[in-house]
C-alpha cells in the first residue's frame, strides 16, 4: 500500500511539473514574441528552454530560440 502511494505522489508530481513547466515557457513565449518584446524577455525566454529539466520539455514540444527584432540583420 506504501509503496503504491509513492508512486502516485511521484507521478502526480511529474504531471503537475509539466503542466506548470510547460505553461511557463509559452508565457515566456509569448512575451518574447510580442511586438514591444525587449531584449531581457528574449533572452530569459532563450535561457529558459535550454535549461534542464526544461530542456527536454522543450523539444518535446518544439520551442524555439527566438531572435530579437533589433538583432536580426536585413
Amino acid at each position: 500500500m506504501l509503496k503504491t502511494t509513492l508512486w502516485v505522489s511521484f507521478f502526480t508530481t511529474c504531471i503537475c511539473w509539466v503542466v506548470g513547466a510547460y505553461n511557463r515557457m509559452v508565457r515566456m513565449r509569448a512575451l518574447a514574441t510580442s511586438q514591444d518584446a525587449g531584449a531581457q524577455a528574449v533572452s530569459d525566454y532563450n535561457q529558459a528552454i535550454k535549461q534542464f529539466p526544461a530542456s527536454l520539455l522543450a523539444a518535446v514540444f518544439a520551442f524555439k530560440s527566438v531572435i530579437h527584432s533589433d538583432d536580426k540583420t536585413t
